[in-house]
């Protein structure tokens, strides 16, 4: 999990932002007290910079020789975010006589603000020999080493020491401890330091920042496990069993044919990193449906499927690849492969695109006698999608396009298809979450007439569907589905409606 720039520098503002040390009253001493001077230290101390630079660079002309003066410029453009002039001034409040010390940690953590990473530890060395604030500085050396990102032990060990000598950094130095811990890849050694953070001060925005962190690293371990699966079951309620399975209708010109049914469902996956710009997933999942009176509709459907991904920055290569038999009443019915190419480009930290190709196979193993209506089939599939995600990206939104063909050896059912699909998952509480689809679908038999009904056939597909989960205990989810589907279709026997209610539950391992 690498540590992003803009993460560590939003933190920083916590502690940093600037340290506004008051220089030493040997400085003040040195320094011949004028109207012009306090003036410009009372804008200063009440956060009028535009005003207070304006005098400090009239100063600054005048007396090129002091370090106070030079200190306070600095510090100003420092407070405007005018980082390149602040720079060269308190180089000058820290080389100039006499050395204004407190400069020395203000440019340390100006350079580490600006990426002048060699500069700041060359500062740094300074510092730590002339035995300046060395709790700021350790802790400063240790923000350095973690952005360069070369010495994580180092920046680990500057951070602890930063926290020895003074207590007030604790929980600053524990948070940043635990980004390197990420860094290195440690990661059980970081979840420990952000729990710590958290009980330190619970209320605090490092607080907040560590649970966020906690949460990405539990994702994270929980997405990277070796083995892993589901097992469920659930009671439907079918308004229409005869277009099992998945849409299918078997048997042209009956419906409405209602009946409960008990569903069992399994999932076995095993994922294997060998590098980090390479995975592989592979898995056999299974699908059992008992009918309580339709028995002749009784559907099992078996799926082997393997997924090596390629990882290339923000974007990841999928190739997707499978294969599902399905049996009805203890008959073969339906064998289908495929493999795909899918492309996931990640959009800054909550969005992301999605391309992809598809090709599937299917034979349907119950022939047809009449040719037209052979629904063997090569079907190609072309989609782009969008996905975004909130709630610390527990919730997601996410809209698709698909355009398909699906080549069938008969006429009846070759079509072309555009498809558009709108999906949310809402986590509504810690443990209830909610979604919905929405999803149309527009397939244009345009190719030939229907043999029998003697003009081409279109239809629109409108499915809505409605989901709550609510766990139960770690991994185990109580889960309520609605399902709606009606099928508009310009040959009036294709015409159907369905609903399908199911309530059942799932455990994850």
């Amino acid at each position: 999990m690498k540590i992003k720039l803009a993460a560590i520098l939003v933190v920083s503002s916590f502690f940093l932002g600037s340290f506004c040390l008051l220089p030493n009253a040997a400085v003040y001493a040195a320094e011949k007290k004028d109207v012009e001077m306090e003036k410009a230290l009372w804008l200063y101390g009440h956060e009028d910079y535009d005003e207070a630079y304006v005098l400090l660079k009239d100063l600054r002309e005048k007396r090129r020789d002091s370090s106070l003066v030079a200190y306070y410029l600095g510090m100003t453009c420092k407070q405007m975010q005018n980082y390149r002039e602040a720079e060269s001034y308190l180089v000058s409040a820290v080389t100039l006589r006499p050395k204004v010390k407190e400069a020395l940690v203000e440019l340390i953590d100006l350079l580490y603000k600006i990426d002048k990473l060699q500069e700041a530890k060359k500062w740094i060395k300074v510092a730590e020999e002339e035995s300046a604030y060395p709790a700021q500085v350790a802790f400063l050396k240790g923000l350095v080493l973690l952005k360069e990102g070369e010495d994580t032990e180092g920046a680990i060990e500057s951070f602890k020491e930063a926290e020895s000598l003074d207590e007030a950094l604790t929980q600053n130095c524990d948070y940043y401890i635990g980004l390197a811990y990420v860094q290195s890849k440690q990661l059980k050694e970081a979840k420990k330091v952000f729990r710590e953070v958290v009980t330190q001060g619970p209320n605090t925005g490092l607080a907040t920042f560590s649970g966020q962190y906690l949460d990405a690293i539990n994702r994270k371990q929980e997405a990277k496990r070796i083995l892993r699966g589901s097992a469920g079951a659930a009671v439907q309620y079918d308004s229409n069993v005869l277009l099992q399975p998945a849409g299918t209708t078997l048997a042209v010109g009956i419906g409405n044919k209602s009946d409960w049914r008990q569903v069992y469902t399994g999932n076995v996956e095993a994922n294997i990193y060998p590098k980090d710009f390479f995975s592989l997933k592979a898995g056999y999942s299974f699908y059992y449906a008992k009918q309580t009176d339709l028995g002749f509709y009784d559907t099992v459907t078996h799926n082997i499927y393997a997924q090596p991904s390629f990882y290339m920055g923000n974007v990841a290569l999928n190739i997707p690849t499978y294969y599902q038999h399905v049996g009805i009443n203890d008959k073969n019915y339906l064998s289908t492969g495929g493999v795909g190419l899918q492309s996931n480009i990640k959009l800054g930290r909550n969005h992301m695109a999605q391309a992809a190709f598809n090709y599937r196979r299917e034979n349907y193993l119950w022939g047809s006698p009449v040719p037209e209506d052979n629904r063997d089939s090569n079907e190609y599939f072309w989609n782009i999608g969008w996905y975004y995600f909130f709630g610390n990206n527990k919730g997601v939104a996410h809209m698709k396009y698909t355009f398909n063909i699906d080549d069938t050896n008969g006429a009846n059912y070759r079509y072309i298809g555009n498809r558009f699909t709108v999906q949310t998952a809402v986590p509504l509480t810690k443990k209830l979450s909610a979604g919905t689809t929405i999803d149309f679908f527009v397939q244009d038999f345009f190719f030939k007439q229907n043999s029998v009904y003697k003009k081409k056939r279109k239809d629109t597909v409108f499915t809505a569907t409605a989901f709550l989960g609510y766990e139960v205990f770690k991994n185990c989810e109580v889960q309520l589905n609605y399902i709606y589907v009606s099928d508009v279709s310009n040959i009036g026997i294709y015409k159907y409606t369905r609903d399908i209610y199911s309530m059942g539950i799932r455990y994850k391992f």
